[in-house]
């Protein structure tokens, strides 16, 4: 008889055993010896306890049953009960199919599940002629996690890994995203064909030039003869959208001349600073405008205050070379018209600094309705009536209900704009002054001062810079108005501070119309003193005084009018 087929069938059977008693490897964390045809285990070896307590002379079925519990999830846990049934494995054997390969996660408590490759073998035994089947259980978590997690970075983080054979001039994806569809997978293609095609479809004309360089194989080869590595970016237009795009080249075979190569979106990137690239520019010209508005607000200042500095030392020489009395006398008070125009000027231009700054601040304090603009137009009438102009008063609501504002800061702005209607409206004119509460035109401003006047109004050009510092229209009507220009912008800057608007609405030789509109409100629970302490002035003649100064002209000034007061 011929019994080779049988020999060969015992020596193979007669190995297996072997290496199931010597197998030891690292990842191996169990191996089992079952008999199929008496469902029995006849050896279970494992590394670590907590897989299974498995002991010969168990059912096989009932082992498999504290397998399958193992598995991660409900589908695995299918997956491992069909494909280890013992009765589909004897079917599988009488089919001719001796090895099978199994792979499925092991829940971990606490942790991330194991994943583990299972690989079966059935044979025949040869002495009792049962089916048996050893089974070889290994860790293959890190590679399997590697892999998944290499693969995830790719799908993020790369747009695609690809080859470049550069003797052949052929091109090979190694894995890219779904979005990119010429070529596929593992299909060689010629690499000026990918250049080509990616150029007519997502390059603009402009960015051809870019696009190009970054693709050239002399390029590539040349930076990584250079350096082991060659980076380059360029720009593409996807659905209207501008992307950047960066290609990593490095040697994957340095003697064939095979090419690794890695694209990835840098366009976040390439926003932010694009976006900071525009910050920095705007910060420049914005640099560049205020030292420009410093330089012509100095250049203005200085012109400003020469006018009247001019006025006090022109007229003082002519004082001091004047005999005649009434002419001396004369220029004094040009002089003293002229000193309080520069200080006037040097105030203003104070208050506006300290207001561009930043230093200004709010200070609200409870004050009477009569106490804020009536106090402004009871001071300003007397210029009124000198030059001819009618002052009207209009305060629709009731005086004796406390407000809670910056009282100054309030009284500035009715002045500026009520000494400027008064300024600029001519004999037998009319200016008028009211005040309302009700509806704002933004919100929590319901309080309006308007400043009505029939002078000679505003040009359309000159309402445009009108807020501007030092800037006063040159016409014919004015050229005789003193001023410093500043009254406007202060007037604004306080509006803006208190969170208020302002409106103006103007003809030429018909007149002008303010209108102020501040979030002033009603004092709540405010202390207020309706009868002011009234302030008794007492004689200080006789009295002895102590005076510091360090400007030898101003203790000349300050003793002279002490000494008048008898001091």
């Amino acid at each position: 008889q011929n019994i080779t087929a049988e020999k060969k069938v015992e020596e193979r059977y007669q190995r297996e055993l072997g290496y199931l008693r010597r197998t030891d490897e690292n990842d191996l964390v169990a191996k089992g010896h079952y008999n199929l045809t008496r469902n029995e285990v006849l050896a279970y070896c494992t590394k670590n306890d907590c897989f299974l307590g498995i002991e010969p002379g168990t059912s096989y079925d009932d082992a498999l049953g504290m397998l399958v519990g193992l598995a991660y999830d409900e589908n695995e846990r299918r997956q491992t009960a069909d494909r280890l049934d013992r009765g589909r494995l004897i079917e599988s054997y009488q089919h001719g199919q001796l090895q099978h390969n199994l792979v499925y996660r092991r829940a971990r408590r606490g942790d991330l599940p194991i994943w583990i490759s299972m690989n079966i073998h059935t044979y025949m035994s040869p002495e009792t002629g049962d089916l048996e089947c050893f089974t070889y259980a290994y860790d293959n978590t890190e590679k399997i996690q590697s892999d998944e997690i290499m693969g995830r970075i790719a799908d993020e983080e790369f747009d695609y890994i690809g080859l470049i054979f550069a003797e052949a001039d052929q091109f090979e994806f190694i894995k890219k995203s779904p979005e990119i569809l010429f070529p596929d997978v593992r299909q060689r293609t010629a690499y000026s064909k990918c250049c080509a095609y990616v150029r007519k479809n997502f390059v603009n004309e402009d960015e051809c030039g870019p696009f190009d360089a970054a693709v050239d194989l002399k390029n590539i080869l040349a930076g990584l003869e250079t350096a082991n590595k060659y980076v380059s970016t360029y720009r593409r237009t996807e659905n209207s959208e501008l992307y950047c795009k960066q290609l990593d080249y490095i040697w994957l075979d340095k003697t064939e001349k095979i090419i690794l190569v890695v694209r990835t979106d840098v366009t976040t990137a390439f926003r932010r600073d694009r976006l900071q690239l525009a910050h920095i520019e705007a910060a420049r010209l914005e640099a560049e405008r205020a030292n420009e508005a410093k330089s012509t607000f100095l250049a203005s200042m200085s012109h400003d205050l020469r006018t009247p500095l001019n006025g006090v030392i022109g007229f003082t020489g002519l004082a001091l070379r004047e005999e005649d009395p009434a002419k001396k006398q004369e220029y004094l008070k040009k002089i003293d018209s002229s000193g309080k125009l520069l200080l006037d000027l040097v105030n203003d231009t104070l208050e506006l600094s300290c207001v561009e700054s930043g230093k200004a601040v709010l200070e609200p304090e409870t004050v009477m309705p009569g106490k804020l603009i009536p106090a402004v137009v009871t001071a300003l009438r007397p210029s009124a009536e000198l030059k001819g102009v009618k002052l009207v008063e209009s305060y629709r609501d009731p005086q004796d209900v406390p407000l809670w504002c910056d009282k100054l800061k309030v009284q500035k702005i009715a002045l500026n704009l009520i000494s400027n209607a008064i300024k600029y409206t001519p004999a037998g004119g009319s200016v008028s002054v009211s005040v309302s509460r009700g509806v704002g035109q933004t919100q929590d401003c319901g309080w309006t001062l308007r400043v009505e006047d029939n002078g000679i109004g505003i040009s359309e050009a000159f309402m445009e810079r009108m807020f501007e510092p030092f800037t006063q229209e040159k016409r014919s009507e004015s050229v005789k108005t003193p001023g410093t220009g500043l009254g406007l912008a202060i007037v604004k800057r306080y509006v803006d501070l208190m969170g208020g608007k302002i409106d103006v609405t103007s003809r030429l030789h018909e007149g002008t119309r303010w209108a102020v509109s501040l979030p002033i409100c009603e004092a709540v629970d405010g202390e207020i003193k309706k009868q002011e302490t009234e302030v008794v002035l007492r004689s200080l003649a006789g009295k002895r005084v102590l005076l510091c100064e360090d400007n030898e002209m101003n203790t000349e000034i300050a003793s002279m009018l002490l000494k008048e007061k008898g001091i």
